[in-house]
This record gives C-alpha cells, structure tokens and sequence, in this order.
C-alpha cells in the first residue's frame, strides 16, 4: 500500500503538494509499525501458549498431588495425582469443592490459621508441615504438604504427598524398638550387647544389680573383660575371637565366674548370640552363685533359664522378623490388588479380540483355557499376602510383653484361632487328620488372652509331638457347659498316650516323657498354674496307644 501511493504520487509529482508526501510518509510509518506490532503479538502469544503448555505439563508430571486454591479457599485446579490421592475426579473438584473438604477434623483449624496467616505481610506460617488428609470413602491419609502463594496473587499452590506408608513403617519400627527394649530390660538375665573391642555398648538394669555399677559407669567405657576372673578370662578371649570369626565355633552356653564391683566372686551362666546382620554379641548372663550351692537344684535351675531364654529369645525374634516380613508382603498385597484390577480392565479388550480373530496364546495356554485360571491366579495372590499378614500380626501378639492381668473379656474361639495359626506349620508336618470344632455363641470369659494362648499352644504342641502316623488325628473344640457355666476347650489327639504312672506327676515342674528328647518337663506345669490362676482347671485323660484327651474348663465372666 505505502509503495503504490508513493508511485501515485511520483507520477503526479506535477499536482502532489508537500501534504500528500507527508501523509504517504505518515502512512508508511503507520503501516511499519503495525507489521512489527503484529510480529511481536504473534510471538508473544506464542511464548504465552509454550509457556503455559509447559507449565501444565510440569503440574500434571510432578510425581505429587498438586492443588491450586483459591483466598475463598476454593480449590481451582487439581493434577491427575491430586485425583488419585482424593478419589474424585477434576470436574467434581475444580471451582466445586474448598480444600477444608479433605482435612480432618483434628487438623482443620490450624490449617484455617495458616490460610490466612501466610497471606498477610509477615507471612509466620509455615510452608512444609504434615496433616491428615479425607478422601472420598472417608479414609485418612497421612500427607506432607509444601505450600506456597503464586507471586502476584493469593492464590495457593500446593504439593501433597502421601506419606501413610511411611508413617506405618515408622511406627512399626518404633512399636518393635519399644518392644525389644521391653523384653531387653525385663529378661530377667543381665544383658550387654558389645563389639569386637569387648566395649560394653548397652547393659540393662540387671546387669547393673549384679555387677555393681551404674550405666553410666558402663556404657562406652568399661570391657566385660574386667569382670572375669583369671582362670576364666582366657578360654572365653578365645571363644570372643573364634566366634568373631565364625558365630557356631564357640560354645553359645557355658559357665565363668565374674567379680563384682566389692570385689565378691559370683558364679555365672552365659548365653551368647550374634545380632543379625551386625558382628555385635548380645550376652545374656545370669548369676548362679545361689544355685551351685545344691548341684541337683543348679541343674534343675538351669533347664528353666535355658527354658526363660528361649522364650525370650522368641520374642524378639518374632518382633524382628516379623517388621522384616511386613515390608515386602505390604508390595505382594498391594501390587496384588492393582494386578486384579489391571486384570479386570484389560478382560474386555481381549474378549474383543477373542471374537475378532479367534484363540490366542497366553504364556503358553490358551485363552478360552486361561482367563479363569490367570484370575484364580491373581487372586491367590492377595489372598496368600493376606495370610502372612495374619500370620505375622498373630506371632507379633504373641512375642508382645504380657502385662499379666486377668481382667479382659476374652473370646474362647479366638484364642483357639490364634493359637492353631501360629502352630499351623507343626499340625500340617505332624498330621493329615487336624480339624477344629467352633462352638456357636459362647460366652466371654475374664481373663488373658496371651497366657490362656499360650496353654492352647502347648497343648496342641504336645499332640503333635505325641503323633507317630500322619493319619492319626488331632481334633481341637470349644463348647460352654450351662450346668457350671463355664467355656471348654479341647484337645484330643490318637497318640502314642500316657502311662497311668507317668499321668499321675504329669503336672509335677520339669517332670516330662520326653526329657532326653526335647521336653523340659515345664510347659504343663506351667500351663496347669495359668489355668488355675484364671480360676479353672485343666484335666488329662490318656491310654497308652490310644491317645490323649486335654480338657481346659474356664469360668465365665458375668
């Protein structure tokens, strides 16, 4: 347009007067401007749509729920995780629902106060802090959140993570570091755990009492080496450096003498293990000055710590392992359950092309012959995760410190539940011919679940020892006697039996029918006494060859 007009009036230069030069130079000025002014608009417009594209794929990828809210508190824009983590979708949320929807109760307020706190010119509230977080079935999740406002705004963006995992595996952990301190504390033995330097690390209150010095004398500065008499010290360096070697070359058991801090020779028994996974020792000693004085009573004695310490021994065994178990079952239960739902969404689509274009193959079986079996499959999956579970949380109540008290109301066929499952491995190896015989609707008793578990466990322990066929059976039932009012349970098994002479001492302490094989003579004995102690009574009916009949009758709490 500027190149005609200035040919325009080049041709008439005869009649263009100085106004139609400036106009066509105006003109042109005009026209320049505009076209820079359109580029610059187009490449603006351009880096806007790049900028946003990028920003919007940044939001939806960065691996968190990520929220925008609003000063009303109105949520405006959510990512694909923040659907996840909520249980709805964009279009039920986004300018519909107030981020105070997802907190719980407990966290509301505080997080009201932040809102409006971070929005005022100190800004005091914090960025990063943890809350529990609602979703749409009403579950509560545990989440870290980091917010900040956009500048220029006072509108919130938010990154959310769900941290519940996390804080389950924590307390887990604490729940097991709490009970193994527990159980290391109240042993019964004096305990330390050492290093290869023989440096006392960690000594409980028993060893306090029998050696005469405090923790702090202890702890980081004193070797056990010190406590040893002569005569004694060299045999066990050896033993402290054959098992740093090799943890079986040296004797896990054995006596010494130590001296105490007045001075006094006591006589001990030690037992000695290597803690996973470290090359720390873990040395249980008890003093058995008292009991040496009688050789019969110091053997007798001996049997029951070995006993104490196996059972103690157990418990943090069971309490270790089981946190070690939970970890990897949690991913098996977990990965089950998306692999079910992964299953049932893909079905469809080859059901499609089943009727398309005929069978197809599937890791080497047919597809009419595999959709049941590959779905059985994955359900195995869960439901065998679910089992360990149970499996776990049952030795874990079981390796749990008991209190002792005899005032809970307690469920008979529960105990009997429990017991069968942490025993299952046993009866599975001991019979083909186990079952169990829940009695309906029987009333609770007072007393406590752990010991009366415990009597169950021997019981049925015994049976199994008692059986030399597979094909012998082993029968467990629970049922209530109206007549006393009391809840039974029973075990019967087709053993080999017990002689009337050996039934009439069967509930005699260390009295056993296995003694050079693996019976201590105490279960029963202890077993008779909890029994009792929960106002009961506990009866043994055997014949040699023909088995034998355990019958526990428990009083029923009003």
């Amino acid at each position: 347009a500027v190149m005609l007009t200035l040919s325009h009036i080049y041709m008439r230069a005869d009649v263009a007067t100085a106004d139609d030069y400036f106009r066509a130079i105006m003109f042109m000025i005009v026209a320049v401007v505009a076209s820079m002014l359109r580029e610059h608009v187009e490449k603006t417009e351009n880096a806007l749509r790049d900028s946003e594209e990028k920003y919007r794929t940044t939001f939806e990828n960065t691996g968190t729920a990520m929220s925008i809210g609003e000063e009303d508190t109105t949520i405006s824009m959510v990512n694909k995780m923040y659907e996840k983590l909520s249980g709805y979708s964009k279009e039920e949320v986004e300018g519909k629902k107030s981020w105070t929807e997802f907190v719980a109760k407990e966290d509301l307020e505080k997080m009201k106060i932040y809102h409006y706190e971070r929005r005022k010119e100190n800004r005091s509230a914090p960025n990063v802090f943890e809350y529990h977080f609602v979703n749409k079935n009403g579950d509560i999740r545990n989440v870290l959140v980091n917010t900040e406002l956009i500048p220029g705004t006072k509108r919130t963006i938010a990154s959310l993570l769900d941290i519940t995992e996390q804080k389950q595996a924590e307390e887990s952990l604490r729940e097991s570091e709490r009970k193994y301190r527990t159980i290391f504390e109240t042993t019964g033995t004096g305990t330390i755990i050492y290093g290869d330097d023989t440096i006392i690390s960690l000594a409980n209150k028993e060893f306090e009492r029998i050696v005469g010095y405090s923790k702090r004398e202890l702890e980081g500065k004193i070797s056990w080496t010190k406590f040893v008499v002569k005569d004694d010290l060299d045999i066990m360096k050896k033993y402290h450096n054959i098992r740093g070697k090799n943890p079986d070359g040296a004797p896990r058991n054995y006596e010494f003498q130590f001296t105490n801090k007045e001075g006094n020779i006591r006589n001990a028994l030690v037992t000695i293990d290597i803690m996973p996974k470290t090359k720390k020792r873990v040395a249980s000693i008890l003093d058995i000055t008292e009991y040496k004085r009688s050789e019969e009573l110091a053997k007798l004695r001996e049997q029951q710590l070995i006993q104490a310490e196996k059972m103690a021994t157990i418990g943090i065994l069971a309490t270790g392992i089981a946190h070690e178990i939970n970890n990897p079952n949690n991913f098996i239960l977990l990965n089950g359950k998306i692999l079910s739902k992964v299953w049932k969404d893909i079905m469809p689509i080859l059901e499609q092309y089943y009727e398309n274009n005929g069978d197809f193959v599937l890791a080497g079986i047919p597809f009419t012959n595999s959709k049941e079996k590959i779905s059985q499959l994955i359900s195995g999956i869960s439901e065998g995760s679910m089992r360990i579970k149970k499996i776990v949380q049952s030795l874990k109540d079981f390796a749990y410190q008991d209190k002792g008290k005899l005032n809970q109301p307690v469920d008979i066929n529960s105990i009997v539940e429990s017991a069968v499952l942490i025993v299952n491995n046993l009866i599975k190896k001991s019979t083909n011919c186990f079952s169990v015989n829940y009695g309906k609707n029987l009333p609770a008793f007072k007393g406590n679940f752990q010991q009366i578990e415990q009597v169950v466990i021997n019981l049925i322990t015994n049976s199994c020892q008692a059986l030399n066929e597979k094909e012998k059976r082993l029968i467990v039932s629970t049922s209530h006697v109206k007549d006393s009012d009391s809840v039974i349970i029973k075990v019967y098994d087709e053993g080999t039996g017990i002689s009337n002479e050996n039934l009439k001492h069967i509930f005699d302490p260390f009295f056993s029918t296995r003694r050079y094989t693996s019976g201590t003579g105490l279960g029963l004995s202890i077993s008779y006494n909890i029994v009792k102690n929960h106002g009961g009574d506990l009866k043994l009916t055997s014949e040699p060859g023909k088995g034998t009949t355990a019958v526990i009758s428990l009083p029923v709490s009003s």
